[in-house]
């Protein structure tokens, strides 16, 4: 859409060739600001580079605005200037009432008489003879102007897409001016677990596709109106559909019980969906090599069924089984885990205040920070570097910055703890 809607704003910021074509073949004899204000466009029958712009066009109108010099293009009433705020709207009534006496553009509403060196005057409710309802309308219309700094000057009036500093619309402001509104994806817990397996690239980027639901089995290109055959090829009793072929289907379970009992597993790959499934299986393994077992599988059971899709060949599941158990064999075992040096949690006074200090150092630098409990709500947390340094630098910097930081709140009475002998001796 962004990349589309760089071809309307050149559609209305640009005279060339296309230009010219596009604007007699759809829009003529329309005026094309009067076109692109419109809500709602026609794009029946025209080409599909027509439509995309049509589509996209939205983007570019709705962050238009004038850069007023001269003042005799952009519309009283009805075009933004650059930081109107919405305010430059007038009555419908008022605006027919103006236009009725061809007072359209900026330029014609200028009090030239009164400007100073330091503002533009607009004319006033009285000076244009408005009828009385609607001079309080107009003082709020010329005050906005005012706000705004415009002026009157030498030059053309120039439309610009606000979102840009220098108003000129490129894809990459109109992607961001997009996804800034765009609701994001909802959170699932498989996303980042996926991508940590040691099993293939192809088979993680396919599990991935496979959850997300987006693997092109039977319903799916139906969806999209691609239609062709829509039966499970392995159990011809069912619809395919991905959470069958690779949950519910029976012989997908047959697949599954035969591989547990080669590999001595206990549970079993079930659940209400694919989501569901991988989740209890994630918990059931942690930090297993097991962990890509339903990565393998589900990719060799695609390409068993593509085979029996577009090679007509039979699937033969002794084999799948086979392959399936040979791969995930092939995969490197997690590395053993290193014991972690954690300390006991200290019984603490909470009717004291508490604290916590560490430091660390390494070839490249040292760095210490603390922590200071007010309450179990409360807390202070600092952290900075030290440059080059020991670790015992480290701790004491730390403690020392804790021990300033305290006594400058007037706060004498604290229980420290850290893991540094040497600086709590």
């Amino acid at each position: 859409m962004a990349l589309a809607a760089k071809m309307g704003w050149t559609l209305l910021s640009s005279q060339n060739l296309w230009t010219q074509v596009s604007y007699h073949k759809y829009i003529w004899p329309q005026n094309i600001l009067d076109w692109a204000r419109l809500p709602t466009w026609s794009s029946k029958g025209c080409s599909s580079v027509w439509k995309a712009l049509v589509h996209a066009l939205p983007l570019i109108r709705d962050n238009l605005a004038w850069r007023i010099n001269d003042g005799l293009t952009g519309r009283i009433g009805l075009d933004p200037w650059i930081n109107s705020g919405g305010k430059h709207t007038l009555n419908p009534d008022l605006i027919t009432h103006l236009q009725s006496r061809d007072i359209r553009h900026f330029t014609h509403i200028a009090d030239q008489q009164h400007n100073d060196i330091f503002s533009q005057a607009w004319k006033s409710a009285q000076q244009l003879d408005l009828p009385p309802q609607w001079y309080q309308d107009w003082q709020l219309f010329i005050m906005a102007l005012s706000e705004s700094h415009i002026r009157i000057k030498q030059g053309l009036d120039e439309l610009v897409w606000c979102p840009a500093d220098h108003g000129i619309y490129a894809p990459k402001y109109g992607y961001k001016a997009l996804i800034s509104h765009r609701i994001p994806d909802p959170i699932h817990p498989w996303w980042n677990t996926i991508w940590k397996r040691k099993a293939p690239p192809r088979s993680r980027l396919f599990f991935w596709c496979a959850l997300k639901g987006i693997v092109p089995t039977g319903d799916y290109l139906t969806r999209r109106s691609i239609y062709g055959p829509s039966w499970c090829i392995f159990c011809k009793d069912a619809s395919e559909s991905t959470e069958h072929i690779f949950l519910l289907c029976p012989t997908i379970h047959t697949l599954w019980t035969n591989i547990r009992n080669q590999l001595g597993i206990a549970e079993n790959w079930t659940g209400n969906d694919l989501s569901d499934a991988w989740e209890a299986w994630t918990h059931s393994h942690p930090g297993s090599k097991l962990l890509n077992l339903p990565l393998v599988a589900l990719w060799y059971t695609w390409l068993a069924r593509n085979r029996a899709v577009f090679e007509d060949q039979p699937v033969t599941w002794s084999r799948v089984e086979a392959t399936i158990i040979a791969a995930y064999h092939e995969l490197p075992d997690p590395p053993p885990s290193r014991p972690r040096n954690i300390q006991p949690m200290p019984n603490i006074d909470r009717a004291t205040l508490w604290a916590f200090f560490d430091g660390a150092a390494n070839q490249t630098g040292c760095g210490g920070g603390f922590v200071l409990h007010i309450n179990d709500h409360h807390r202070y947390l600092a952290k900075m570097g030290l440059g080059i340094g020991s670790n015992n630098y480290a701790e004491l910097f730390a403690i020392r910055n804790l021990l300033h930081f305290a006594l400058s709140h007037h706060l004498t009475d604290i229980n420290i703890f850290g893991d540094s002998m040497v600086v709590i001796n």
